[in-house]
């Protein structure tokens, strides 16, 4: 169960991050009543990454405990989509949001504590 719990957060930071890069292009109108949605493949694939990981998460949750998983997944993903944002989108940075990652990540070693 573990490899598919990496996967899914992995893919689900991914499909966020995608979603982040390719919608700053995307475009939604109405030209001659019908809607025109102009979308790039990096909007589509981090589309495609967030289906497939909430997919997984269900037959996760199907498994195990919700009370258990829920959590350490929620906290393994704020984890990885703050690293991404900071090292990859150069995203900005401050005591706060690395006194809150701290927190988190003692928080999912606590969840996992026997």
């Amino acid at each position: 169960m573990v490899p598919l719990f990496i996967l899914y957060v992995l893919l689900s930071a991914s499909g966020l991050f995608l979603m982040k890069v390719g919608g700053e292009s995307a475009s939604i109108g109405i030209i001659n009543n019908f809607l025109k949605l102009d979308v790039s493949l990096t909007l589509l694939l981090g589309m495609l990454c967030y289906l497939i990981s909430f997919l997984l998460f269900i037959y996760i949750i199907n498994k195990n405990d919700i009370s258990y998983i829920y959590p350490v997944s929620a906290g393994a993903l704020n984890i990885v989509t703050f690293i991404l944002g900071v090292a990859v989108l150069k995203e900005k940075i401050n005591g706060f949001s690395v006194a809150g990652l701290i927190l988190i990540a003692a928080g999912v070693v606590f969840m996992n504590l026997k």
